[in-house]
């Protein structure tokens, strides 16, 4: 018996397995006959347009999913592009500093020495200045070594103290030089009066400079070519309802695509039940994939039926099994019965013996009582 359950368990499993094939097939006849039906075919009005409002909205977001994918890939993409970008402009950027030092340093002694054009004054103004500061500052430095030799002890403390003050200016005025004649050579360069300086290392460094101005103009338009792509797409993304959590956006999208897919579905399935009572929609229609489609319908509902009377079978072998146990309980309660019966009658008879032998001796004893009194 226990056997004949676990089989229609297994068969209950199989039919719910085929009901949800059959449910599928259902939903894809739907599928396959709505496009082909007229609207005095389907069973309620606004079927088709309901279907056609679904079909829409589901397409609508894997669109709108699609787009958003691509644009932050876009994104993505660029500002990795634009971070590679902005590493190469930095280096070309130190290049050029490193040549606008250079430069500054080849004009400034041209200029000292006579052999520069008057232009180069304005620009060499503050170097001068600088230069002025610094020659003061160095003078000021070896007075106090000179002094720090014949002076007592307490007053090498205070020359020691204007000594590091001093020598800590000193080093800032030599950065700032750097950074002077820098700018001066950047001003050089971009204002073309590096052709006007006359030493040979002025050409290679001019060179070298118009090939990184050229690569660097390269760059730059690439730069903004990528970050107007990275805007395009950021803009894409915004308008999608994209905020600071791409993957939730799309996760409510797929959620919402389910739904009318839900929806969807449960319209063609009941629209191909409506349709498979009613073979005259159908039958004089050429659609590829339904022949294909009726015959799976068919074989589900047929392996449904025999599983169903199988499971009918078996029950019924289980309650023809149940039952005979019953009976054979109730004949066994019938013999237990009976043998009770005949236990009872055969103590009815003892007692029924008992009563006749107490009887017989009450009227023996009367006896006696009558003849002892007789007697006296």
């Amino acid at each position: 018996m226990e056997q004949k359950r676990s089989q229609i368990t297994a068969s209950h499993k199989e039919i719910e397995e085929l009901q949800q094939e059959l449910d599928r097939n259902l939903t894809e006849l739907g599928r396959v006959i709505s496009p082909h039906m007229s609207p005095k075919e389907v069973p309620q009005e606004g079927t088709v347009e309901q279907i056609r409002s679904l079909q829409g909205e589901i397409e609508r977001v894997d669109q709108l999913i699609s787009e958003i994918n691509q644009a932050n890939m876009g994104a993505r993409s660029s500002s990795e592009e634009i971070s590679q970008i902005e590493q190469r402009l930095a280096s070309i950027e130190y290049e050029k500093n490193s040549l606008y030092s250079r430069i500054g340093v080849i004009a400034y002694e041209e200029y000292t020495a006579g052999e520069a054009k008057e232009e180069f004054s304005l620009i060499f103004a503050s170097v001068l200045h600088q230069n002025a500061r610094l020659t003061k500052a160095q003078k000021s430095l070896k007075d106090i070594e000179l002094r720090y030799v014949a002076a007592s002890v307490f007053e090498r403390m205070t020359l020691r103290m204007r000594q590091k003050k001093i020598r800590r200016e000193i080093e800032q005025l030599n950065k700032e030089r750097e950074q002077l004649f820098r700018d001066a050579g950047k001003q050089i360069c971009t204002t073309k009066l590096i052709r006007d300086i006359k030493s040979k290392t002025a050409g290679t460094i001019a060179a070298e400079y118009e090939r990184l101005e050229k690569a660097y103009e390269a760059l730059y338009k690439q730069l903004e070519e990528k970050k107007h792509d990275r805007s395009k797409n950021e803009e894409i993304l915004s308008h999608a309802g994209v905020a600071n959590n791409l993957e939730k956006r799309i996760e409510e999208l797929k959620e919402s695509k389910s739904v009318n897919e839900e929806n969807l579905n449960r319209l063609y399935a009941e629209l191909g039940a409506y349709v498979l009572d009613r073979p005259e929609i159908y039958q004089k229609k050429e659609i590829p994939e339904l022949e294909r489609t009726l015959k799976e319908i068919a074989s589900c509902r047929e392996q449904i039926e025999h599983r169903q009377y199988r499971v009918k079978q078996l029950e019924a072998e289980i309650k023809v099994e149940e039952l005979r146990q019953f009976i054979e309980r109730d004949n066994q309660a019938i013999e237990r019965k009976h043998a009770q019966i005949s236990s009872l009658e055969k103590e009815i008879e003892e007692i029924k013996k008992r009563v006749s032998q107490n009887s017989e001796k009450i009227e023996e004893l009367k006896q006696i009582i009558k003849t002892e009194t007789g007697t006296s």
